[in-house]
């Protein structure tokens, strides 16, 4: 009999976080599920040692890195569960998260594709941060509308088996932010449900995916090939996608290309103030640059979070009630 659950895990030569994202899985209070490593072309020691430690579990070996979007396609295909949750081997989830998201996703309309949660967001410095889960029903429209899309991460959502074969995997040729481009697809025949506390730990690291340009760049150009016109349709998102684009082709020192991601930027949000200061700073003139940088300190908030000291309002689940690892 096939579980209620498939858990894919996509890993890559990194055995301490593996092991303590596995952990997260096995103290799961709900007890049906299958847990799949897909090993993407390991270099430095296989993770056939995850199928050890409980029978529920998996392991598939890749020959060659294709990274994390095909090492999960791969661990959709091989699943069986009428349920399909995703864990990065580097975060982890409360011991009650599945079990939460079954009972929601057991009683909602066969329209509600998806159930997600808010998340936890640890610092190797101990420091916190919360991300409440916010938008539900039909989220197409602001997925594009708001500024910074919804908190959806990949961690965080479990998805009926047949709302993900239908709106189709993970695109394998986009790098960067392709949970958003999977959302985007799901939002557009499925609806959402949404947990707003935390039942996930991700943990943030100095050296991660949106610090490497090229893989931004390369995903956000994919995203907007790909969906050109609904980004178009919302020039607000439009605008942030090109300041992007432009703030990380200035750091490759591509600047004709970083000013045309910024001139679009502005053309089609003139109060975009922040593109204005990166275009006029993308000229390099000492005088520019100084009288700019001082206004962008002056009007820029605060980021204490990033700098050291945890906001005010940043709370955790003790590790008593958690049950995760400090």
């Amino acid at each position: 009999m096939s579980p209620r659950v498939s858990v894919i895990i996509p890993t890559k030569d990194r055995r301490a976080m593996l092991e303590r994202s596995v952990a997260s899985v096995l103290r799961q209070s709900f007890r049906d599920l299958e847990v799949i490593v897909v090993d993407d072309g390991p270099e430095v020691e296989p993770a056939d040692w995850v199928e050890t430690l409980d029978p529920r579990i998996r392991h598939v070996r890749l020959e060659h890195s294709r990274g994390p979007s095909a090492a999960r396609n791969v661990g959709i295909r091989g699943s069986t569960g009428a349920y399909i949750a995703f864990l990065d081997d580097d975060d982890e989830w409360y011991p009650d998260k599945l079990e939460r998201q079954v009972r929601i996703l057991d009683a909602a309309p066969s329209d509600v594709g998806v159930v997600y949660s808010g998340r936890e967001l640890r610092t190797p410095q101990g420091l916190v941060r919360l991300k409440a889960a916010s938008g539900q029903g039909d989220i197409y429209d602001r997925l594009f509308g708001l500024m910074r899309g919804i908190p959806v991460h990949v961690d965080s959502m479990l998805v009926r088996r047949e709302s993900l074969l239908d709106a189709g995997l993970f695109d394998e040729d986009i790098p960067f932010a392709e949970i958003w481009e999977l959302c985007v697809r799901l939002a557009k025949r499925w609806k959402f449900a949404a947990i707003p506390e935390p039942l996930i730990v991700q943990w943030r690291h100095p050296a991660g995916i949106s610090r490497d340009s090229a893989r931004v760049i390369a995903g956000r150009r994919r995203i907007f090939e790909k969906h050109r016109a609904e980004v178009e349709r919302h020039p607000e998102f439009d605008s942030l996608l090109h300041l992007t684009l432009g703030v990380h082709e200035l750091r490759r020192r591509n600047v004709a290309q970083a000013r045309r991601d910024l001139a679009r930027a502005i053309r089609v949000r003139p109060w975009n103030f922040k593109a204005v200061a990166y275009y006029l700073l993308s000229y390099d003139s000492a005088g520019v640059r100084e009288t700019f940088v001082r206004a962008w300190r002056l009007v820029s908030p605060r980021r204490r979070w990033l700098r050291g000291s945890a906001p005010r309002d940043a709370r955790s689940r003790s590790p008593g009630r958690s049950g995760l690892a400090p």
